[in-house]
């Protein structure tokens, strides 16, 4: 076989990879820490029409316990809580929720609730640890529109942040 039949053939394998790599849809990752507001960095979040957002816990192994959106005419939200998944008589294999997902609505007019111009607002999340102690997350979510850069927010344990590299011997 002569290389230039190989040529072609290796020519579009390499750009279906690389385009489906362009059109996937990637994580964001943050830690514990960062996310709580304790290391003085603020997380936003945007999250676009027709896509929403994850927040994930699963790798801190904390429960989500409480949620609240400071305006809720532009977010709805959901979760892999036990109490959604339950129909009937069937049981649940896991307690608590480790997933929130977060979407985009069309505004809603509230009676007597301010909003901002800009859809904006702060999300608050409190999670229970398997050692029984509570954390705060705070997130400023903003409606966003084109194609999201991220659709997941992974939330990591402190324990897994890479050091410094002053700190690194």
């Amino acid at each position: 076989m002569k290389i230039q039949n190989l040529i072609t053939p290796i020519i579009v394998i390499l750009l279906i990879i690389w385009s489906e790599q362009g059109n996937a849809l990637s994580i964001r990752e943050v830690y514990s820490q960062d996310a709580q507001g304790i290391t003085g960095l603020d997380t936003v979040l945007k999250v676009h029409p027709g896509y929403g957002l994850t927040i994930n816990f699963i790798a801190t192994e904390e429960k989500i316990k409480q949620v609240w959106i400071g305006d809720p005419s532009h977010f709805a939200f959901t979760s892999n809580s036990c109490t959604q998944q339950l129909q009937g008589n069937q049981t649940c294999s896991h307690e608590g929720a480790t997933i929130l997902f977060i979407r985009q609505i069309k505004p809603i007019k509230f009676p007597n609730i301010s909003s901002n111009e800009d859809g904006s607002t702060q999300l608050t999340i409190i999670t229970n640890g398997d050692d029984g102690k509570e954390k705060q997350y705070q997130f400023q979510l903003i409606p966003a529109l084109g194609k999201p850069a991220y659709t997941s927010l992974v939330i990591k344990p402190d324990s897994q942040k890479p050091l410094p590299l002053l700190l690194k011997k």
